[in-house]
């Protein structure tokens, strides 16, 4: 029987951002599942979008043993510390050393991963491995779109396959390419050749969805590529907020030659590379933003979306900046947040009783709080399908900003209910006379509606960090 040792360890880094991650956050999770370890891992990675979870299931049906090492994730965030890098990694690679005979490894790693002592937290995971298995067995690695891959990472794995859709969807079936990958390794016994191509521009994290031009035609032309010739190719157009020589966007493609890995590889890039300039999208200050979203919204069937991109909690921002609540609120705009991070405002609003006028400083205090007079309002806050510690605070300037006991992104439709808005997925419909609320949108920014409608509309995005 075929025996793979696997195991799961991801981080999105944003070297700018304030708060680090620990080992207690990845023992909570965030918006992963919290950390596994063991047989304790194959319980938990089933029927999830999860690159790990897509594995198992593939690897059920192959009939192969698996061997759990530990799966962990933590929300976006800053540096990962050394100490949770040291004590994950150790687990990870004394497990697979202790499997005894193994025909290959499988990892679920996310590609941009910084520590507090190393630029490339990926590249070091799959050399400490490579050693411990030596350089005959398989290693294969699912990774985010938003992977810094690095030529280090491409020297030690054997193969890489990242995402193609951002959102998000295809974690899981990312995870059952890589058992397909691995499949025809162990039944040719034979290495794939490796191009990898790094491309010389960033691509804002706006700017890369996949249901959009020119992201998704380009991930049609990869598909169409790929054939016996070549079963693997990637293109990650990588994670801008790592601030390490190897940010940015790469092509790799795995074939049966050097030269039909090369030719595969070199005509993404091309194709890329001629769309650079689609690629600069508009930036509006928090004032035009919201000036702009409130016109649209005069005569709009849809909701008006403003993405507060520079303080998105999904891409490791603090999630409580209040550039843009001081915007909604000058501009006497009708309007509800997604959830400013302010966990001892979330407490003082959750010791009221149902409802309390109280003054509060709300959000960042090093940047500047805003200072407002709120009422507060428990709501829902009981319904067990919120995300817990959480309070909703009511500014009279008619935008209803919720507080937050933890960052997060709310796509959770009980997070909606809690606002007094329902629906579903990340677009929730309105009942209420203001907007529907969510910081968790196609870009996976952070998002303020402006305005209820039937389905939505976005304006582009706005930075508000000065503001």
């Amino acid at each position: 029987m075929i025996r793979i040792a696997v195991g799961g360890f991801l981080h999105e880094t944003n070297t700018f951002a304030p708060t680090k991650a620990t080992f207690a956050d990845f023992q909570h999770g965030g918006g992963w599942p919290a950390m596994t370890q063991g047989p304790d891992v194959l319980k938990v990675m089933r029927r999830i979008n999860v690159g790990l979870a897509g594995f198992v299931d593939r690897a059920e049906t192959h009939g192969w043993e698996l061997v759990p090492t530990i799966a962990c994730g933590a929300s976006p965030s800053a540096h990962v510390t050394r100490d949770a890098f040291e004590r994950i990694v150790k687990v990870m690679v004394d497990g697979i050393a202790a499997a005894g005979p193994i025909d290959a490894v499988y990892l679920d790693l996310h590609g941009a991963m910084v520590t507090e002592h190393l630029d490339d937290g990926e590249g070091e995971i799959l050399a400490r491995v490579r050693r411990v298995i030596g350089k005959d067995i398989p290693l294969v690695a699912s990774l985010d779109l938003h992977a810094n891959v690095t030529p280090e990472m491409m020297e030690h794995a054997d193969a890489l396959i990242a995402y193609r859709t951002y959102p998000h969807v295809d974690m899981a079936e990312t995870g059952r390419a890589c058992a397909q990958h691995l499949t025809l390794l162990l039944k040719t016994k034979q290495r794939f050749a490796k191009a990898f191509r790094q491309l010389p521009f960033l691509i804002p994290i706006s700017w890369q969805c996949t249901n959009d031009q020119p992201t998704k035609g380009i991930y049609e032309k990869l598909a169409a590529l790929e054939s016996d010739a070549v079963p693997t190719l990637s293109f990650a157009p990588g994670f801008p907020a790592a601030d390490f020589r190897d940010c940015g966007p790469s092509v790799f493609a795995y074939g049966k030659t050097q030269a039909d890995a090369d030719r595969t590889a070199d005509a993404i890039v091309k194709l890329i590379e001629s769309h650079e300039d689609d690629f600069d999208g508009k930036i509006w200050s928090p004032d035009d933003g919201v000036r702009h979203a409130m016109e649209l919204s005069k005569g709009a069937s849809k909701p008006i979306i403003i993405a507060d991109t520079q303080d998105n909690p999904g891409a490791g921002g603090g999630s409580d900046t209040t550039g843009m609540l001081r915007a909604l609120v000058r501009n006497k705009a009708s309007a509800a947040t997604g959830a400013i991070y302010d966990p001892e405002s979330a407490k003082a609003v959750s010791l009221c009783r149902h409802r309390a006028d109280r003054r509060e400083d709300f959000g960042q205090q090093e940047l500047g709080a805003f200072p407002r007079r709120f009422r507060a309002d428990r709501g829902k806050a009981d319904d067990p399908r919120c995300p817990r510690r959480d309070a909703r605070g009511h500014g009279y300037a008619a935008v209803d900003a919720p507080a937050a006991g933890h960052p997060h992104q709310a796509e959770r439709p009980g997070f909606h209910s809690f606002l007094t808005l329902t629906g579903q997925n990340t677009c929730p419909q309105s009942s209420a006379s203001t907007a529907m609320p969510t910081n968790s949108l196609l870009s996976g920014a952070t998002c303020t509606p402006i305005r209820k409608s039937a389905s939505r509309k976005c304006a582009p995005p706005a930075s508000s960090r000065t503001s």
